[in-house]
């Protein structure tokens, strides 16, 4: 398995970096407000402090490297990647957030193991200071997502919704086709039913980046919405 920053360095083709993406990592490992703030909430609700993790910095450091306008992303739940999104485009001082998630009240088969804390709304975990970017939707990604698409090119789209074979080609395709060329398609869970991999492949590819179970791909920088076509990046089993 690639490490983090390899992840970073192949998804974006030369775009960034080693160096590039452990600066990003140690800027967000460095902020102790942020992890303060983040684990003070979490503590409250969970009971454990919040673990930021591989993903955690990916999100981040692609954030601050690509500067991205519009991030969509389907599924928040608790709400960290969510806040790592956020914190970077505050620091970045540019994009905005548009998350769609159908509330975990209970355990979702196919997408979640357990629920959202008693009280508490998807993204509970965001500091109010970073909410101001951060566009919330609840209900389901089939109804809420086209209309969203429909607005602007996206730069970053992440599935982390449900996870079945057609609700994850769904959202793949329906992101892909209104994407920003350059834009990526990040899939949490990307081994389920095979779905990442189908979608590569209804784009000409064999190949895509991974890392502990996150996958991506980026869309050929020259070419238009709707263009199926995408940036080939080496796919590392674990």
């Amino acid at each position: 398995m690639p490490s983090a920053e390899e992840f970073i360095v192949e998804l974006l083709g030369g775009v960034a970096t080693i160096q590039d993406a452990r600066h990003f990592f140690d800027e967000l490992g460095n902020n102790s407000d942020f992890i303060a703030e983040t684990n003070e909430l979490s503590m409250a609700h969970r009971g454990v402090p919040a673990v930021f993790a591989g993903w955690s910095k990916i999100h981040y450091a692609l954030t601050r490297i690509l500067r991205p306008k519009v991030i969509v992303e389907t599924g928040v739940f608790d709400g960290l990647s969510s806040a790592c999104w956020l914190l970077a485009l505050d620091k970045n001082d540019h994009g905005e957030l548009v998350s769609i998630d159908l509330p975990a009240t209970v355990a979702v088969i196919d997408s979640i193991h357990t629920s959202l804390p008693k009280g508490q709304e998807p993204g509970w975990i965001i500091a109010d200071s970073l909410r101001a970017r951060h566009r919330l939707l609840l209900g389901d990604a089939r109804e809420l997502l086209p209309p969203i698409l429909s607005e602007s090119p996206v730069d970053i789209f992440f599935h982390d919704s449900l996870h079945t074979e057609d609700h994850m080609l769904f959202e793949y395709r329906a992101a892909y086709e209104q994407m920003q060329a350059d834009g990526l398609i990040l899939s949490d869970d990307y081994r389920a039913y095979d779905s990442f991999s189908k979608f590569a492949r209804g784009l000409g590819l064999e190949t895509f980046v991974s890392y502990d179970g996150l996958a991506g791909l980026r869309k050929s920088s020259g070419m238009g919405r709707g263009t199926r076509k995408a940036i080939e990046c080496r796919h590392r089993e674990p």
